[in-house]
């Protein structure tokens, strides 16, 4: 991790490693995944595959590349030819983005054969296609259980998706805020990450990091963190 308090919390991330983080909309969360992998992609020797289904992909792509080379977003779109190929060559071409208006299962599965990952990344994983079931809850069982196989066969998976209504003007999320918070959707990680946001002055930058779940360190687990979205990093406070 990038941030020395996930390092301390959850550790380096293997193989059979499944977790995922969730905020409401517009307080991070893809400056958060694009901080992270960033800074993981350059311990990788095997393709790291980002499937995405949110935002516009070009501006995703652009944060990757600020938060890559820590520069501030002007100065990346002035040269956005030269920042992709040098993040190309500095990489060795293995950062794949795939963006993926409707993410299919199948899909997803004949690209990791091909490639052999070591980093999944699925934004946002609530909304794969390819899962029926009865029930929304079951569904989301069904993708949830469906992303921790993926991480026993091939690398570590990192999911995103929302926090439900109860998170908003929320420092310290809680199990009970992530979107659809049913039990067969989160007993399958091995690590969630709260990503809480107030409101109040002075606070704009300010990002408040919990480990609602951790299977691999007992206790408490929270951070104030910095935001800063003009070079698409997070910075402890």
């Amino acid at each position: 991790w990038r941030l020395p308090f996930l390092n301390e919390a959850i550790g380096g991330l293997h193989k059979g490693d499944f977790g995922f983080i969730f905020a409401r909309t517009n307080s991070g969360k893809s400056t958060f995944i694009a901080s992270e992998i960033s800074y993981m992609i350059k311990q990788i020797d095997k393709p790291c595959l980002f499937f995405f289904n949110e935002e516009a992909p070009a501006r995703m792509k652009t944060r990757i590349f600020q938060a890559y080379f820590g520069a501030e977003k002007d100065k990346v779109l002035a040269n956005l030819d030269r920042c992709a190929a040098a993040f190309d060559r500095e990489t060795k071409g293995l950062f794949q983005f795939y963006n993926m208006p409707q993410i299919q299962k199948r899909e997803v599965e004949s690209i990791c054969k091909k490639e052999n990952p070591a980093l999944i990344i699925i934004d946002n994983l609530d909304k794969v296609y390819g899962f029926k079931a009865e029930r929304e809850d079951l569904k989301l069982g069904n993708i949830y259980t469906w992303a921790r196989e993926l991480a026993k066969m091939y690398c570590p998976v990192i999911a995103v998706c929302q926090a439900g209504s109860s998170a908003e003007n929320k420092k310290w999320l809680q199990h009970t805020d992530i979107m659809s918070a049913h039990t067969s959707k989160s007993s399958e990680a091995d690590f969630i990450i709260g990503l809480g946001h107030s409101f109040d002055t002075g606070y704009e930058d300010v990002r408040f990091l919990r480990v609602v779940k951790n299977k691999f360190k007992p206790g408490e687990q929270r951070a104030e963190v910095r935001i800063d979205p003009l070079k698409a990093r997070y910075y402890e406070l």
